[in-house]
């Protein structure tokens, strides 16, 4: 999923117009572009949504939605189902907390009154829930955490080196 803000961030370096936010299924990540008002494209920062930042690949951003005055970025995190409320009010993002969600979120939008519709992938289902408000993300983190299987103690078992292979290329062969 794609979305787009206008909103400018107060910074004396900046030379883009938009910000545009693009979800990248099967990682944790939303990759945030800086458009140019000549229309060039820069990646600005990555956007880690998982719960941890040495959490294996497996939030899959699938949807995302800005807030009405573009502050917060809500993330449809499909495989842990929970949507990621990032705070995109500064130069740099941050991931501000979780809400859980119904089974694997594939849509989130923002709605009258501040409120989120979530598409329910796995049963077709529509969720509208209230925006979380600040003071309350701290406990719906905790929910939406505890809702997944991954544990931290699990990154104890990881390599410590990534692997050295950084692309794969599959040939095709028309027979």
């Amino acid at each position: 999923d794609l979305v787009l803000s206008n909103r400018k961030i107060p910074d004396e370096q900046s030379t883009w117009q938009y910000r545009l936010f693009a979800a990248v299924a099967n990682t944790n990540d939303v990759f945030v572009m800086g458009v140019t008002e000549g229309k060039e494209l820069n990646v600005l920062e990555t956007l880690n949504t998982g719960f941890s930042a040495v959490a294996p690949a497996g939030m899959t951003p699938s949807g995302l939605a800005l807030s009405a005055d573009q502050t917060r970025l809500y993330i449809a995190c499909s495989d842990v189902n929970a949507v990621a409320v990032a705070d995109i009010s500064e130069t740099r993002s941050r991931i501000a907390g979780f809400v859980p969600t119904g089974a694997y979120p594939t849509a989130v939008r923002v709605v009258s009154g501040g409120r989120l519709a979530v598409l329910n992938g796995h049963s077709g289902t529509m969720s509208v829930i209230d925006a979380p408000a600040d003071e309350m993300l701290p406990d719906y983190t905790t929910k939406a955490m505890a809702a997944t299987p991954y544990r931290e103690s699990f990154s104890d078992s990881l390599p410590e080196q990534r692997s050295s292979i950084e692309h794969v290329i599959y040939i095709l062969m028309d027979s």
